[in-house]
């Protein structure tokens, strides 16, 4: 009631949301003294959830009309001896790994997921797909691929397909409750092969193995800015993460895209 209440107030929120300002944003300004009046962050959120500020919620960068539920986050089992990503370990002799998966839409009710993995430091991807997301199923997936490349830890989310992580062999780490952020490198891998080849809405089932491991070559073979516009291929060889590049064709990936 302090911004519907004080119409000055009120219209210099509704000019900085217009401007596509966030709210975080309205109200930092305003401790440094641009306005004479200050509000914080939380109560213009309650202020554009309220019949009041409704309207004015499609400025937001979600145009929610209402805050989200994160009751989803307590009711997650727990994953056993869990160990922070804090607690990881840093130095040249530690290689570390990023893995997630990525899903169809869940109103096509398809269980075949995508799992990714790559190792920050040479951009290297590897991954398969996965007839569903059990923890059984990605136990035996993230064994193959440490056959595949020579990595030290993992880092992970807290999904329930985790919950065996002390059954991979090797030190896993995990971020924080809905914190993704935590692992950028995976995150922005998955966005690559969305934007490129599989964006959201694809079936995944429809999509083989064959022209999924020609989706990774295509990305592992490109020349990144970020590596000196050398391949990732290039650079792990280099770093004796892996012996030789796979010999796979780019052509599946090409005629699917």
């Amino acid at each position: 009631m302090k911004i519907e209440s004080n119409q000055e107030l009120k219209k210099y929120i509704i000019r900085g949301l217009m401007e596509l300002r966030s709210p975080d944003e309205i109200a930092g300004r305003m401790k440094k003294g641009v306005s004479d009046i200050t509000v914080g962050t939380n109560a213009i959120y309650k202020w554009l959830y309220s019949e009041y500020g409704k309207p004015y919620c499609q400025y937001l960068c979600s145009r929610k009309v209402r805050k989200l539920s994160q009751s989803r986050l307590s009711k997650r089992p727990m994953i056993p001896n869990r160990v922070s990503l804090r607690e990881r370990p840093e130095g040249e002799n530690h290689i570390h790994g990023e893995s997630d998966l990525f899903v169809s839409p869940t109103k096509l009710n398809v269980k075949t997921v995508g799992h990714l993995t790559v190792i920050p430091k040479f951009k290297l991807l590897t991954g398969t797909l996965l007839p569903n997301k059990s923890a059984s199923v990605m136990v035996d997936s993230m064994r193959k691929i440490q056959k595949k490349i020579g990595v030290t830890t993992w880092t992970m989310d807290n999904g329930i397909e985790n919950i065996r992580h002390e059954q991979f062999g090797l030190p896993t780490f995990f971020c924080s409750p809905g914190s993704p952020w935590q692992k950028p490198h995976i995150e922005c891998s998955i966005g690559l092969i969305r934007r490129w080849f599989l964006p959201k809405g694809t079936d995944l089932s429809k999509v083989d193995e064959e022209t999924f491991q020609s989706i990774l070559f295509v990305m592992n073979d490109k020349h990144r800015k970020s590596l000196g516009y050398c391949s990732s291929y290039e650079k792990s060889i280099d770093g004796d993460i892996i012996k030789k590049i796979p010999k796979l064709s780019k052509k599946r990936a090409v005629a699917f895209r």
